[in-house]
């Protein structure tokens, strides 16, 4: 059994995720409902109720991809002919406006997609309103105006649009055990990224604590196995850092309530910008890209 510090913020997120995967485990199942921890404030139960209510009715309302059966394995590129084709062989009765928790699956049953509207209550929202305001400040100095072809291609000015609605444009990254890729591991140690040693850095961490919670706690439900990976890796860093007297990664890691070390923020990002990233990042065999959309346009994480 894994053992999280009780004074690590990571150990709300975990009491959160239990909850959540026993009480989405109870609705499937037709058992009755799990007694949630007495340690979880109002708004975070509020949350993690609605989200195993949301995945559960997801999980009930399985929509099966038939485009495998069709496709080659390992297909790359653009294929414009065999778009066409697929979309012949597969064209829908009408247009599908799709606004019910769903997922789909693959032919072997398998998900690969959730899809969760409404997921984020109101009281989340607002926790995402206050941290991005926290972070103006860096979001405004990342965008860039330079030619795309150096590496600020992401944040570059002609990736975000302008509106009346709150929030500054902007592109950036947080974590307190950055590594860069490009670099020997034995010669470079992680580091805290800068976006965290501003003056509203770890207080960021703070006003994020219930969202960051509620993304690892869909996780457990919806990849358990990387779930409990990323759990045992981030306590694993921990006692790292404190081995190498990295205090400050050390008291980042503590007030850092996700298991995933990273987090990447967009306020304003055009589509193009998304797919673009999209395309561009082929340096992985697999990239877990998460988004977490409220219905406020121009706010996710």
């Amino acid at each position: 059994m894994i053992h999280i510090p009780p004074d690590w913020a990571l150990a709300t997120t975990h009491i959160a995720s239990e909850y959540v995967s026993c009480q989405f485990l109870a609705l499937i199942s037709g058992r009755p409902n799990v007694i949630p921890s007495l340690e979880l404030d109002f708004v975070m139960l509020m949350a993690c109720s609605k989200l195993a209510s949301t995945l559960a009715n997801a999980y009930r309302n399985p929509d099966v991809a038939r485009y495998a059966e069709v496709l080659q394995m390992m297909e790359t590129g653009i294929n414009p002919a065999g778009e066409d084709s697929l979309l012949a062989q597969y064209l829908p009765d009408s247009q599908i406006h799709l606004d019910q928790p769903a997922v789909v699956c693959d032919k072997f049953s398998i998900i690969i997609f959730w899809y969760l509207p409404g997921t984020i209550d109101l009281a989340i929202q607002n926790d995402m309103v206050v941290a991005i305001a926290m972070m103006s400040v860096p979001l405004a100095r990342s965008v860039t105006s330079r030619a795309t072809r150096n590496n600020k291609w992401r944040t570059h000015s002609s990736n975000f649009y302008q509106s009346q609605s709150r929030g500054t444009p902007g592109y950036i990254n947080l974590s307190p055990a950055w590594f860069l890729q490009g670099h020997q591991a034995p010669k470079f140690h992680l580091q805290v990224l800068v976006t965290l040693k501003t003056e509203f850095g770890w207080s960021f961490c703070q006003a994020m604590h219930r969202p960051a919670v509620l993304i690892t706690t869909a996780l457990r439900v919806m990849h358990p196995n990387l779930y409990w990976s990323s759990l045992a890796m981030k306590l694993a860093l921990g006692l790292w850092a404190a081995d190498k007297k990295l205090d400050e990664m050390g008291d980042g890691l503590r007030e850092w309530a996700s298991i995933f070390t990273a987090l990447a923020m967009g306020l304003k990002v055009s589509t193009q910008q998304v797919l673009w990233s999209l395309d561009q990042d082929k340096s992985s065999d697999m990239d877990w890209k998460w988004q977490m959309a409220t219905e406020q346009p121009g706010y996710g994480i």
